[in-house]
């Protein structure tokens, strides 16, 4: 393989498998989960319960005393209700500021290395001629 098509292809997977990683990050809400749903909306939340377990809810509602959501981003109704009593914090995504400058500046350091590399002439380049 060509050092052009090697360092194109390298490039090209760092940078996709950098858009798995993501800038955000969650942040504790100080509002009530029923506040926070009719203020923000959010399209997910991070519940924690009593008893230190958490799980995500995707597309949350309140209905009543009830915090009802589906546990899969990709499921088609609601599958999930629990009390609000039961839960004890909430959590929302949102864009990290300094991830993001860090991820850029370390993408920015491999691929200035990858052009290195694929610059950089070795001791058997010229070999055989």
């Amino acid at each position: 393989m060509p050092r052009t098509r090697w360092l194109q292809r390298s490039v090209v997977g760092l940078v996709a498998s950098s858009q798995l990683l993501g800038c955000t990050s969650w942040h504790v809400e100080t509002l009530s989960p029923a506040d926070l749903i009719a203020s923000k909306e959010p399209t997910a939340i991070r519940v924690q319960y009593a008893d230190s377990t958490s799980e995500v809810l995707y597309e949350p509602e309140v209905q009543g005393d009830m915090l009802v959501g589906r546990r899969q981003s990709n499921g088609k109704q609601s599958d999930h209700a629990v009390a609000l009593a039961d839960v004890k914090r909430t959590a929302t995504r949102r864009l990290d500021a300094g991830r993001t400058t860090a991820l850029v500046l370390a993408m920015g350091a491999v691929v200035g290395v990858f052009v290195g590399l694929a610059n950089m002439q070795g001791p058997f380049d010229n070999w055989g001629q």
